[in-house]
C-alpha cells in the first residue's frame, strides 16, 4: 500500500510538472502578425516581443500595445533581427518598449532621419541594435525628462555621435501646449479673449482656433517666443477655423516672435498660420525655422483657405526658405487663393528666399502669391496694399498673379525684389484676352516699386 502511495504522488508530481511545461511552451509559441509586425505573445507576463517586422510607407511605427482575441498586451521588447535589411526613413518607438536586442533595426537600406521614443522607458538598447544604419540629418526625439535616455544612447555605437542633439519633449513642454489650447477651448464663444503669453512655448501639437473664438495673443512685457518643437507633428503652428479670429500683438515694451518648422510632407500648409476664418497680424515677428525649409507645394508662412480674410497692420514675415531643388508649384509666404482676401496697410514681408532655379513655369513667389486654379478660378484672390505696407528683398519676387486675382496697390512699397522668372516686384500672370483669357487685374494708384531686379524679363513689373 506504502508503494502503491508513492507511485501515485510520482505520477500526479509528474502530470503537474507536464502540465507547467505544456503551460509555458504555448506561451512561448503564440503569435500573431498585425500591420507588417509579427508578435510573440507571452500569456504568462501578458506582454508581446517583436519577432519581424516590415515598414509601411517608408516608416515604422511600433504600438504602445496589440490586441489579440480581445486581450490588451503591452508591446514591451524587440528582438535580434526583429528589422534588419529594411529600407525605412523614420522610427517611431512605443511608450510601452523596454528593451532593444542585437541588430533590431540594422543594415537599413535608405538614409534614416528621424529615430522617437515615445517614453523614456526603454532603458536596455544593444550596443548593435543600429549598427551600419546610413543616417541623414539625423533627428532623436525623446518623450521624457530632459537627458533620461542620454546614457542608454550613449552606449549604442552608431547612435553615440548624436547624444548632444537629443530633442526631449519634457513634461513640462506637453503641459505648455495643452494649457495654450484649454485657454483657447474655454474661451467665450463671439467675445474677443486676450491671452497673454508669460512665457516662452515650444508647440508639441498644432493649435486649433475652434468657430466662434475671437482669440488675441499678446506678451506679457517681455520678449516672448513660440515655436513649433521640429518633430513632424507640427508642420502648421495655428489653424483658424471658419467663424473663428486670431490676433498676433505686441505690448509697447515686449515682443511676440513666432518660428516654424520644416514642412516636409503633404501640401496646403500655412506654417505659422492655416486661416480659414481671419487672422490679423498687428505686430510681431513670424519667421522661419533655423536653417529649415519648406518643401511641399501651395504652402507657405500664411496660406488662406478659399475664403478666409488677413489683414496684416504691422509685424513682419521674414527668412522663410523654400527648397530650390524641387518644382514647388504655388508655393510663397503669404498665399491668397481663390476667394480670400488679404489687406496689407502695413508691415514687412522681407528677406524670404523662393528661387526655384529649373526651367519652366513654376508659380513661385519670394513675396505675395495670388491665385485661382481649377474649378474655382471664376471667384477672384483679392490684395489691396496701402500705407506703409513694405515688401522688400525677398528672392523670387515681390508680388505674383496667377489666372484671376485683383491687386490694388493704393501705397507701400514693393522694393529691392529678386528672381530668375519674370517680374522681380509684380508678376501678372496668365493669358489676358480670347476665349481662355483670366481677368487678372493690377491697379497702382499709389506707392513705389523700385530697384527690383529680374534675370529674364520685366524688372520692375511684367504683365
Amino acid at each position: 500500500m506504502q508503494i502503491f502511495k508513492k507511485i501515485l504522488v510520482s505520477i500526479v508530481c509528474c502530470l503537474v510538472l507536464f502540465s507547467n511545461l505544456q503551460t509555458k511552451v504555448f506561451a512561448e509559441e503564440l503569435t500573431t502578425t498585425q500591420n507588417n509586425i509579427t508578435y510573440l505573445i507571452d500569456t504568462d507576463t501578458q506582454t508581446a516581443k517583436i519577432t519581424s517586422g516590415k515598414p509601411t510607407s517608408g516608416k515604422i511605427v511600433i504600438p504602445d500595445e496589440i490586441m489579440y482575441e480581445s486581450v490588451s498586451y503591452p508591446v514591451t521588447s524587440i528582438g535580434p533581427s526583429a528589422f534588419e535589411m529594411k529600407s525605412y526613413k523614420e522610427l517611431i518607438i512605443g511608450k510601452n518598449i523596454e528593451r532593444i536586442e542585437a541588430f533590431a533595426f540594422g543594415n537599413s537600406f535608405d538614409l534614416v532621419s528621424k529615430i522617437q521614443f515615445n517614453d523614456s522607458k526603454c532603458q536596455t538598447i544593444s550596443a548593435d541594435a543600429f549598427d551600419w544604419m546610413d543616417f541623414k540629418n539625423l533627428q532623436i526625439i525623446v518623450y521624457g525628462p530632459q537627458g533620461c535616455m542620454d546614457d542608454v544612447i550613449n552606449g549604442v555605437i552608431d547612435l553615440k555621435p548624436y547624444v548632444g542633439s537629443i530633442t526631449y519633449i519634457t513634461p513640462e513642454i506637453l503641459q505648455t501646449t495643452e494649457n495654450l489650447q484649454n485657454s483657447i477651448n474655454t474661451a467665450p464663444d463671439n467675445q474677443e479673449t486676450i491671452i497673454v503669453i508669460e512665457e516662452n512655448i515650444s508647440l508639441t501639437k498644432t493649435i486649433t482656433i475652434p468657430a466662434n473664438k475671437q482669440i488675441v495673443l499678446r506678451d506679457d512685457g517681455s520678449a516672448r517666443e513660440i515655436k513649433a518643437l521640429n518633430i513632424g507633428s507640427v508642420s502648421e503652428m495655428f489653424i483658424v477655423e471658419k467663424n473663428a479670429s486670431l490676433t498676433f500683438e505686441e505690448t509697447s515694451n515686449g515682443s511676440l516672435t513666432f518660428v516654424g518648422a520644416n514642412i516636409t510632407s503633404s501640401y496646403e500648409k500655412g506654417n505659422i498660420v492655416k486661416v480659414k476664418g481671419s487672422f490679423y497680424l498687428k505686430s510681431g515677428t513670424l519667421t522661419g525655422a533655423n536653417g529649415g525649409y519648406i518643401k511641399v507645394r501651395i504652402s507657405g508662412a500664411v496660406v488662406l483657405d478659399r475664403g478666409a480674410y488677413f489683414e496684416m497692420s504691422g509685424g513682419t514675415i521674414k527668412n522663410f526658405y523654400f527648397d530650390q531643388t524641387t518644382a514647388l508649384v504655388l508655393t510663397a509666404p503669404v498665399i491668397v487663393p481663390s476667394g480670400a482676401e488679404f489687406v496689407m496697410s502695413g508691415g514687412t514681408i522681407s528677406n524670404n528666399n523662393n528661387n526655384y532655379t529649373g526651367r519652366g513655369y513654376q508659380s513661385v513667389c519670394g513675396g505675395v502669391l495670388l491665385y485661382t486654379w481649377g474649378s474655382n478660378k471664376e471667384t477672384p484672390a483679392k490684395m489691396t496694399m496701402t500705407g506703409n505696407a513694405t515688401i522688400k528683398s525677398n528672392i523670387g519676387g515681390g508680388v505674383l498673379l496667377v489666372n484671376n486675382t485683383d491687386f490694388v496697390m493704393d501705397g507701400g512699397f514693393i522694393t529691392d525684389n529678386r528672381t530668375n522668372s519674370m517680374g522681380g516686384g509684380v508678376y501678372v500672370s496668365g493669358d489676358q484676352g480670347g476665349v481662355y483669357g483670366h481677368k487678372t487685374k493690377f491697379t497702382m494708384k499709389n506707392g513705389t516699386i523700385a530697384r527690383n531686379f529680374s534675370s529674364n524679363s520685366g524688372g520692375g513689373i511684367y504683365v
